[in-house]
């Protein structure tokens, strides 16, 4: 299947490759407005990058608190295609249906005090996936204690840590 603008998912001769492509868009044969009124098609990294840019503000705008660290997880687990170059090189596409979907999966919840049930605002949570110690997100609460924040699926260490309380950890 392909997407708009593309050429059967196929790198174009001016695309960049190599080992530090973290996404790909269409960049070839887009439909675009023309200098001086009208439409043409174009080709250029310049029309890729509306791709990705407007996809990370469409998921910006569903949730301002999200994080570009987030956005960048969302958009690169959400391609599930991928452009193929010439030398049998494949580079993961921007598919927005299937990153919409995950974005869908994002858990929202309250940090509260057990005893008075008050939000517990500026609480830090640190979600660690695996063995590592190293927090693959981290987030703040809100004033109110409201937190919203995306992970993809899997098992993960929640550390929950807060001024004047003691750190919670749990399996989530």
């Amino acid at each position: 299947e392909e997407s708009p603008g593309s050429e059967n998912y196929v790198l174009t001769d001016f695309s960049v490759r190599g080992d530090r492509i973290d996404i790909a868009a269409p960049g070839y044969s887009i439909y675009s407005l023309a200098s001086g009124g009208g439409y043409t098609t174009m080709d250029g990294t310049s029309m890729a990058t509306p791709y990705v840019s407007g996809a990370a503000a469409a998921l910006f705008s569903m949730d301002d608190r999200l994080t570009a660290s987030t956005l960048k997880t969302y958009l690169e687990y959400g391609d599930i295609r991928f452009f193929q170059d010439d030398a049998g090189g494949m580079y993961p596409a921007l598919d927005m249906e299937n990153t919409l979907e995950l974005f869908k999966r994002t858990a929202t919840g309250k940090v509260t005090d057990a005893a008075s049930g008050e939000g517990i605002g500026g609480t830090l949570l640190e979600f660690n996936y695996g063995d590592t110690d190293t927090p693959l997100e981290t987030v703040r609460s809100g004033m109110d204690g409201s937190v919203s924040l995306g992970l993809l699926m899997g098992n993960y260490e929640l550390r929950v840590s807060a001024d004047g309380y003691e750190t919670a950890v749990f399996q989530v």
